[in-house]
């Protein structure tokens, strides 16, 4: 079972005692859009497909929204990272551009809080 730790702009994520990951947020500027950026990582490979990832973004943008009073969340991830877009889509963030950079296809993500 995934147990979430909370600390400022940043979720520590566990299974069974093991530190697997994290959400955070950076860049937070309400003068700007969006208000700030989203990121997250499932350490280890065993750990991937299983919700944890879903679950904790969910939990995360909710109080980001909340505590920051942002309007807007934005995300990065490679074009063929489906499983991220999907964490992501899954949670209410929107496709907005695919862009090339460095030869590899982007997606820029945005949630509306």
């Amino acid at each position: 079972m995934a147990e979430y730790i909370e600390r400022e702009k940043l979720l520590e994520l566990y299974v069974d005692g093991k530190y697997v990951g994290d959400v955070w947020c950076y860049c937070i500027d309400m003068d700007d859009e969006p208000n700030c950026m989203l990121s997250f990582c499932i350490f280890e490979l065993e750990y991937w497909s299983k919700g944890i990832a879903t679950s904790a973004v969910n939990m995360f943008i909710k109080n980001v929204c909340e505590r920051y009073d942002v309007k807007t969340i934005g995300a990065f991830t490679f074009a063929h990272n489906n499983a991220s877009v999907r964490v992501l889509e899954k949670n209410g963030f929107v496709v907005m551009e695919e862009f090339e950079e460095d030869g590899v296809l982007s997606k820029y993500l945005q949630y509306e809080c």
